[in-house]
């Protein structure tokens, strides 16, 4: 990411990793905090660089100076470590790592790990600025929460204005947001209150949580949840989100996409060459039940909404069950004015809604008004719609509204099921109560 602005100072390079504050960054004794508040009050864009080593954040947390626990960023500022296996940036559970400041305020960040963040709202990062971009990061075993409260993203970013948040090449796991009882607002939570831009490129999300955790109404939003107040458009290549859990294995615990997105207008959300596999939305597990689930990607909002997706896929992902309702094993999208296109793509072992537990597509559900629904070359197979008793709606797609129309080729839907162990099924492999032009399939 090109940070604005032409005038800056030489970079800071950081030479101990000693959590000091000696009042300047100075040539062979520069702690990573005297380099950030050095940047913070030198003119224009910086960078520091960061050697290979651990660097444990120390001190107080809740001062806005950078002067103790988390590092505050008030300008723009490229800061870049060794690489992830080499660099890491501890905040052993006193504070979350960095605090990004200014509305306009762009931050990029390249080659580290950051890990042991824990607080409320950005549990690793926090940010009002106008631009975040990650390079080669690994985000691990970070944490939000509180005792009485919700829990707002390891990366929680909420500008007042439009605002893009970039990550390449990097890897988030073992995460946690809300929990014990409390709600989890993403492990990624970008809420702007402008135009949201979001680009997620060659990275991974592995046993990440958000809400659920065996305790009651935990309910959970997102692994990566935006939500623009205006318009806004998330990308997704390259990527895969494996084994993640959002809601769930309680009581009272709906879990709402891995991917949950909804804009206030006109949005697109694109998913290219990705993989979703086995993740948890709602649901629950060792017999717990009453949490629904709103499929693997859950994509709505007030405005005109566009999903594509190409060649990816999505297997043995699970919403709703034991007891509740799953809508979309794979996708849930919903409201008017929509647009779904499906190309070269696999669902297979999906499953929506489960033990005693409604269900509506398997693989997709789709309803509103005014839809369309292409899908060309794909395959859906062995995915499931109710069960154990429960109602099931379209075992691999539910479709259908007011001005719908769908168009299928050389497209296979085999060996999938709706209803199950005495549940009434409706459509094995396809429930539409719309316009289906069919070709080769």
């Amino acid at each position: 990411m090109a940070l604005a602005g032409t005038a800056h100072a030489a970079p800071f390079t950081v030479t101990k990793t000693a959590d000091t504050n000696d009042g300047s960054c100075a040539p062979g004794n520069c702690s990573l905090r005297d380099a950030v508040i050095a940047a913070n009050a030198a003119a224009g864009a910086d960078t520091i660089n960061v050697p290979a080593g651990h660097f444990t954040l120390t001190g107080a947390a809740g001062e806005d100076a950078a002067a103790s626990g988390d590092l505050d960023l008030t300008g723009d500022v490229t800061i870049a470590g060794a690489g992830a296996a080499n660099t890491t940036i501890d905040a052993a559970g006193g504070d979350r790592i960095f605090d990004i400041f200014g509305s306009t305020t762009q931050v990029a960040l390249s080659g580290m790990t950051l890990t042991g963040g824990n607080q409320r709202f950005g549990g690793a990062i926090q940010t009002v600025g106008a631009g975040l971009s990650l390079d080669g990061v690994n985000l691990t075993n970070n944490v939000s929460s509180a005792p009485s409260a919700a829990g707002f993203g390891v990366i929680w970013g909420d500008t007042s204005g439009n605002s893009s948040l970039s990550v390449a090449n990097s890897t988030f796991s073992g995460n946690s947001t809300g929990g014990n009882g409390q709600t989890g607002d993403g492990v990624i939570d970008f809420q702007p209150t402008g135009s949201a831009t979001v680009t997620i490129k060659n990275s991974s999300f592995t046993g990440n949580r958000s809400g659920g955790d065996g305790t009651t109404s935990a309910t959970g939003f997102g692994i990566l949840q935006v939500n623009g107040g205006t318009t806004g458009s998330v990308s997704i290549e390259g990527s895969s989100f494996t084994n993640n859990q959002v809601g769930g294995a309680a009581n009272s615990s709906p879990g709402f996409g891995v991917v949950d997105y909804s804009a206030a207008g006109t949005s697109t959300l694109t998913i290219t060459d990705s993989a979703f596999s086995n993740n948890l939305v709602g649901g629950g597990s060792g017999g717990a039940g009453g949490s629904a689930g709103f499929g693997t990607v859950n994509y709505g909002g007030s405005g005109a909404e566009t999903l594509s997706i190409t060649r990816s896929s999505f297997i043995g992902n699970k919403n709703g069950g034991d007891g509740s309702a799953g809508f979309g094993g794979a996708i849930d999208i919903g409201g008017s004015n929509l647009t779904l296109n499906v190309a070269a793509s696999t669902f297979s072992g999906n499953v929506a809604g489960g033990a005693n537990g409604a269900g509506f597509g398997g693989a997709i559900d789709m309803g509103g008004s005014t839809l369309t629904m292409g899908i060309v070359n794909s395959t859906f197979t062995g995915n499931s719609a109710g069960g154990g008793g429960a109602a099931g709606f379209g075992g691999a797609i539910d479709f259908g509204g007011t001005g719908a129309t769908s168009t299928f080729s050389n497209v296979t839907i085999a060996s999938n099921t709706a209803g199950g162990g005495g549940g009434t099924g409706f459509g094995g492999g396809y429930d539409s109560n719309s316009p289906t032009t069919v070709g080769n399939t």
